[in-house]
C-alpha cells in the first residue's frame, strides 16, 4: 500500500512539473471565440498543452473580407532564453517571437525577432477582470522603434 501511495505521489509530482513549464501562460489555455472592436464575431482559436505540457499550441481560424485565414503558433520554453514562439500561417508568414509574461494583470507579449529590412510584430494578450482576453497586434516598419496597432479585438472562452 505504501508503494502505491508513493507511486501516486510521484505521478502527481511529475504531472505538476511537466505542466509548470507553461504556468505563466496557463490563462491562454482553452477554446476561445474572437470578436472585433465592434463586438462582431471575428474567428476562433484554441490553446492546448502539447508534448507532455512542455509546449502550448495555438490554432487560429478566421473568415475575413479577403478570405479564410489560418495560423498555428508553437509556444515553448527555450533553455536559457525564456519563452519563445514560432508562428506560421496560410499566407506564407513565418514569425519567430520572444515572449514575456506578467501576473497583474495576466498578460503575454510576443515580440518578433529583429531582422534587417523587415518589419517587427508585437502580439499582446491581456486578461481583463471580467474574463475577456484583450488582443492587440502591432507592427513597426523596418528600422522603426514605434509600433502602430494593426488589429485589435477580444476573446471569450467558450
Amino acid at each position: 500500500m505504501r508503494h502505491l501511495i508513493a507511486s501516486f505521489v510521484l505521478l502527481l509530482a511529475l504531472a505538476a512539473g511537466a505542466h509548470a513549464a507553461d504556468a505563466p501562460l496557463d490563462f491562454l489555455i482553452g477554446d476561445w471565440n474572437g470578436f472585433g472592436p465592434d463586438g462582431a464575431p471575428a474567428g476562433r482559436f484554441t490553446v492546448e498543452p502539447q508534448a507532455g505540457g512542455h509546449a502550448l499550441l495555438r490554432r487560429n481560424t478566421a473568415d475575413v473580407k479577403g478570405g479564410h485565414h489560418e495560423d498555428v503558433m508553437l509556444i515553448y520554453r527555450a533553455p536559457g532564453q525564456g519563452f519563445r514562439a514560432l508562428y506560421a500561417d496560410n499566407e506564407d508568414h513565418v514569425i519567430q517571437y520572444s515572449v514575456t509574461t506578467a501576473d497583474d494583470p495576466k498578460s503575454a507579449v510576443f515580440l518578433s525577432d529583429e531582422t534587417p529590412g523587415a518589419p517587427r510584430f508585437r502580439l499582446t494578450y491581456r486578461m481583463k477582470p471580467d474574463g475577456t482576453l484583450a488582443i492587440t497586434f502591432d507592427i513597426a516598419p523596418p528600422g522603426a522603434k514605434d509600433f502602430k496597432t494593426y488589429l485589435e479585438g477580444s476573446a471569450r472562452k467558450k
